[in-house]
């Protein structure tokens, strides 16, 4: 599912589970989108090994895609263009970087 206003993209997989014998329990099949393919491997994997307790699993994965700042030293995400704005990067025993951004400095 896809939220284009606000850059989120949700992806939903589903895969199979078998019990260790320390009651854990561990992924044995490789992911799928499609509920009914996951639903078709537990139960192949069932009739082949009827000895092992299995399970469906669902994983929910969220990604937000959104814009990085224009400068990356200081962070602004807008430069006004009204000079640089010298934000302080680092200091040493030897001096101090400043940005060379033309962007006011951030608050």
């Amino acid at each position: 599912m896809t939220n284009p206003a606000d850059g989120r993209r949700e992806t939903t997989e589903y895969f199979v589970q078998a019990q260790q014998p320390d009651g854990t329990w561990e992924q044995c099949s490789s992911t799928s989108t499609d509920l009914n393919f996951a639903s078709d491997r537990i139960a192949a994997r069932r009739r082949t090994h009827p000895e092992f307790t299995y399970r469906l699993a669902q994983r929910t994965t969220t990604v937000v895609v959104c814009a990085m700042p224009n400068c990356l030293t200081c962070k602004h995400w807008v430069c006004d263009g009204n000079g640089p704005c010298q934000a302080l990067v680092s200091v040493s025993a030897v001096g101090e970087k400043r940005c060379g951004c033309p962007g006011p400095a951030s608050a």
